[in-house]
């Protein structure tokens, strides 16, 4: 029987005090009471001035929408690359948590070759941009005309 112990890497966007940092953080100490190995990759872990740039360049887009509601909305365009990082390299298993604020780039997906566990914590990942749809449902067939972007352009219907 192999001892080795499975290594698990959660990434997590938000800064220490954020709830998804702290949920993460908690089930890492059960995991971790059940022999398997876990550390947290978030922000900390990048310099400060390039989280800072991140999160800026991130809310670019928002800035073509003027009239938009002050809501949490990500794009997912800029990121973190963490696969040189020695977390990474060691890791088994990824666990993505709350990822927005800059620190994922949609993108990564493509090379994580590691299996992926996801925490959704928001909307984020299947709105294509909101945290929450709050009463619009238009990411269920279209994303367009968004009532948090205050945009009027409808985007192609999705697959069905």
């Amino acid at each position: 029987m192999d001892n080795k112990k499975i290594n698990v890497l959660h990434i997590v966007g938000g800064k220490i005090n954020s709830g998804a940092y702290k949920g993460a953080s908690l089930l890492i100490k059960d995991l971790n009471n059940y022999g398997i190995d876990t550390k947290i990759l978030c922000e900390k872990h990048s310099p400060i001035f390039l989280n800072y740039v991140r999160k800026i360049l991130d809310k670019i887009p928002k800035l073509f929408y003027p009239n938009r509601e002050e809501s949490s909305f990500s794009t997912g365009l800029v990121g973190y690359n963490f696969l040189n990082h020695p977390l990474y390299k060691k890791a088994d298993i990824i666990h993505l948590n709350w990822v927005n604020n800059g620190f994922f780039n949609i993108s990564m997906f493509d090379k994580i070759n590691k299996p992926i566990v996801w925490t959704i914590r928001d909307m984020w990942p299947f709105t294509g941009g909101c945290h929450y749809s709050l009463s619009c449902n238009n990411f269920e067939i279209e994303c367009g005309k968004c009532p948090q972007l205050k945009s009027q352009k409808s985007s192609k219907k999705l697959p069905t």
